[in-house]
């Protein structure tokens, strides 16, 4: 299986989550908060890109459990903003949220793959 066909299948696997959640009537779980490489899926960029979000001051992580974790909050203050103060932002449209972690690990298995 080539990634572009991998790829185009993960993004209609989300595309069909998005619908699921627009057609649902029942109250949907959100983590209070995120990891960084959940954060980046979110937001649309690299963790890398994440941390240095985090050192700039424009992202306040919390320390659970020993982990980093970012607020979801200041993730969708960042979305909602009229601009990112990022650079590399990318324009981002409001769409129904969907499960951030699955998608992350299921990009992550993909990348293992020969």
């Amino acid at each position: 299986m080539s990634e572009q066909s991998s790829v185009e299948r993960i993004e209609a696997q989300l595309r069909e989550i998005r619908r699921e959640i627009r057609e649902s009537r029942s109250p949907h779980i959100v983590p209070a908060a995120v990891n960084i490489t959940d954060a980046a899926v979110m937001l649309g960029v690299s963790p890398k890109h994440v941390s240095r979000m985090i050192r700039r001051g424009e992202l306040q992580p919390r320390d659970v459990g020993g982990a980093r974790r970012i607020p979801v909050s200041q993730i969708h203050a960042l979305l909602e903003a009229p601009t990112m103060k990022s650079a590399a932002a990318p324009v981002v449209t409001k769409t129904p949220r969907y499960d951030a972690a699955a998608a992350s690990r299921e990009l992550a298995a993909l990348r293992k793959k020969p």
